[in-house]
């Protein structure tokens, strides 16, 4: 599979549910990355033939579900192993390696992260966004979220809808 991806695509997969049940975000990045502005979305381009870039993706998304963020703030650009897709977005986003998170505002990169972070991708996102914009470090654990990006196999985790339902 290549080119735009839908996680409901990816939800089903085995070792998307593996690596998003397992994965456990730091509470205090979670919670001051609730408290980003509107306009903040990250660009994901990977791939799910990697291992890496599939523990990657479903840690992202782990993390933007804790955040809080809706479906509009995550885009997924899968691409083959010549970092090529149908849509040729990588050539608009010069993508040299996978996976690369792209972090726009508003429609406009602000910054990039590529390759594999070696810290925890909560925290590699909270660091670079305050680079760029004024972020409050949160102090406390985050606030409970109802809605969900991917459903789990947890009771209280459902999809947020476009709509904002």
């Amino acid at each position: 599979m290549i080119g735009t991806v839908d996680v409901y695509y990816l939800e089903d997969s085995r070792w998307f549910q593996k690596v998003y049940n397992r994965y456990i975000p730091l509470e205090n990045e979670i919670a001051s990355l609730q408290q980003l502005p509107s306009g903040i979305k990250v660009v994901f381009f990977g791939s799910i033939w990697q291992d890496k870039t599939q523990e990657a993706l479903a840690k992202l998304y782990k993390t933007a579900d804790m955040a809080g963020f809706t479906e509009d703030q995550i885009q997924i650009y899968l691409v083959d192993g010549n970092l090529k897709s149908p849509e040729e977005l990588e050539k608009n986003y010069q993508i040299a390696q996978i996976p690369t998170y792209i972090i726009e505002q508003d429609g406009k990169e602000i910054s990039r992260i590529e390759g594999l972070p070696q810290k925890p991708i909560e925290q590699v996102l909270l660091t670079t966004l305050e680079f760029e914009i004024p972020i409050a470090r949160a102090t406390s654990a985050p606030a409970p979220r109802d809605a969900k990006l991917v459903k789990n196999t947890s009771k209280e985790s459902k999809i947020k809808k476009r709509s904002g339902e």
